[in-house]
């Protein structure tokens, strides 16, 4: 459940996320002990893993590592890998998080 100070501009925050069935993947401290970060979606079934790492380079921020994990190709190997394999992962990554389904002819290096 989601929590916040209570005056409007929170509560309207917090009403958004709740009213768009919206989950925060982060829960542990992103500096000191207190939790700054937001990583909200509404695909979560696709997150693997939210992690915690050291700080990068001078910041007092945690780092975040974030892995995501799709389905496989499903019409083969060769339609999902090649020399523009992450062109076709980005139109696969928005195909899933929109929720619609890779037409039957999208064969990789056509329809992208």
């Amino acid at each position: 459940m989601l929590t916040g100070p209570d005056d409007v501009l929170h509560q309207s925050f917090v009403d958004f996320v709740t009213n768009q069935g919206l989950s925060q993947l982060i829960n542990f401290p992103t500096r000191g002990l207190n939790v700054l970060d937001i990583l909200l979606t509404d695909a979560d079934h696709i997150v693997t893993s939210v992690q915690c790492l050291p700080p990068f380079g001078g910041s007092d921020h945690a780092t975040i590592d974030i892995s995501l994990g799709f389905p496989s190709c499903p019409y083969g190997q060769n339609s999902c890998c090649g020399t523009n394999s992450s062109k076709y992962m980005w139109h696969h990554v928005t195909l899933v998080l929109t929720g619609n389904v890779l037409p039957p002819n999208a064969i990789f290096g056509k329809n992208l």
